[in-house]
C-alpha cells in the first residue's frame, strides 16, 4: 500500500473510531479513555482520572477487509505504561451474530482465555508490571452468509494486584472495530 493510500485510510479509520472508551481503573470506576487510529489499528487508552496520562493500554490491531466465509485476525496489545505496581487486566471482547467461532490463537503464559457462546472472549493477563507488555492474538470466523460489515468490539478492565478478582462484564464499555466484507 502506497504512502498516500496508507494516510487515507488511517484519516478514514480516525474519522470512523473517533470516540471515547471509559474503563475502569484501580482508582476510579469513572476513567476516560483516548481511543486514536493508526494504519487499521486503535489505541484504547484507561487513564486514571487523578493522575495524566494513561497508565494500561491496548493497541488494537485487524483487517480492513475480508472475504465472506473467511476469518478476521485481532492482535491485541496491552502495555503498562505508568501504573507503579502489578495490575491484573481484562481484555474482553464481543463478537457479532454471524460468528462461526472466535480462537485465541497466540498469548503467553500468565494470560488466561474463555470463549463463551462462540462469540464472547474473555482474557485476564494474571500480572502485569510496569513497562510490561502482553500480545494476544484472537481469530474470529465469519459465516459465508454475512454481507456488509463486521463489527467486532474490545474492552479494556484493570485493577491493582494479581489475578484472582471476578471481573464484572458490565462495568467494561467497548470500542467497536469494523472491517468490510468484500
Amino acid at each position: 500500500m502506497s504512502s498516500l493510500a496508507s494516510r487515507l485510510a488511517v484519516a478514514t479509520l480516525a474519522t470512523a473510531l473517533g470516540g471515547a472508551l471509559p474503563a475502569q481503573s484501580p482508582t476510579a470506576a469513572d476513567s476516560a479513555a483516548v481511543v486514536t487510529a493508526a494504519d487499521s489499528a486503535a489505541v484504547v487508552t484507561a487513564a486514571d482520572s487523578t493522575v495524566a496520562g494513561s497508565d494500561v493500554t491496548a493497541s488494537v490491531t485487524f483487517g480492513k477487509y475480508v472475504r465472506r466465509g473467511g476469518q478476521v485476525t485481532y492482535k491485541v496489545k496491552v502495555v503498562n505504561r505508568r501504573y507503579a505496581g502489578e495490575a491484573s487486566v481484562l481484555v474482553a471482547g464481543n463478537f457479532p451474530p454471524g460468528t462461526r467461532g472466535v480462537k485465541v490463537a497466540g498469548k503467553p503464559r500468565g494470560v488466561t482465555c474463555e470463549v463463551r457462546k462462540r462469540r464472547i472472549l474473555d482474557c485476564e493477563v494474571a500480572s502485569l508490571g510496569r513497562g510490561g507488555k502482553v500480545v494476544l492474538t484472537v481469530r474470529a470466523r465469519l459465516s459465508s452468509a454475512e454481507r456488509g460489515t463486521y463489527v467486532a468490539k474490545f474492552g479494556l478492565s484493570y485493577v491493582a494486584g494479581g489475578s484472582g478478582h471476578l471481573w464484572e462484564r458490565d462495568e467494561v464499555r467497548f470500542t467497536k472495530f469494523t472491517t468490510r466484507i468484500v
